[in-house]
């Protein structure tokens, strides 16, 4: 009997260490800020829309410039405001090339994904500017920093 008892305990202890554990109320309560602050990644504007485009591109996506738009010394510049945005673009050849973008919404380590691209690991870090250069396809994007904040993101496609 006490045999028959053993190898049925053994039986219990085997069949259960296969069966995966259910999430306790604390497992689902630790994992719920992590599920949360994935799902508020926020594309605020897609660079990626204009980055290399000729104006008549850029402003399907933007709306027409507020304003005249301007020549000078390195290219045509134009200011753009969409969805809480202020886009500087210089068109240069003709393209969106050198572009600057305000937004108050802008998160220091999440502009990236703000600008609707993919994570990279930035290149240099100070406590004025956070720099990424060589990625993206960009010669370099530029967090220029305001305290915790981001003041405004520079970002130069081609032309440096």
């Amino acid at each position: 009997m006490k045999k028959n008892a053993l190898i049925f305990a053994a039986l219990l202890l085997l069949s259960a260490c296969g069966q995966p554990a259910e999430p306790t109320e604390k497992s689902v309560e630790a994992s719920a800020p992590l599920q949360a602050a994935e799902s508020e990644q926020k594309v605020l504007f897609d660079v990626r829309e204009i980055v290399l485009k000729p104006r008549k591109q850029v402003e399907l996506f933007t709306g027409a410039a507020l304003g005249d738009c301007e020549n000078n010394k390195n290219g045509l510049s134009c200011h753009y405001e969409k969805d809480g945005s202020i886009i500087d673009v210089v068109y240069i050849n003709g393209v969106a090339d050198w572009i600057t973008i305000t937004n108050p919404k802008f998160e220091q380590l999440d502009v990236p994904y703000q600008l609707g691209m993919d994570y990279e690991k930035s290149t240099s870090m100070t406590d004025a500017v956070i720099e990424y250069k060589g990625k993206f396809g960009f010669q370099s994007l530029t967090v220029f920093k305001a305290g915790a904040a981001v003041d405004y993101v520079y970002i130069k496609a081609k032309t440096l």
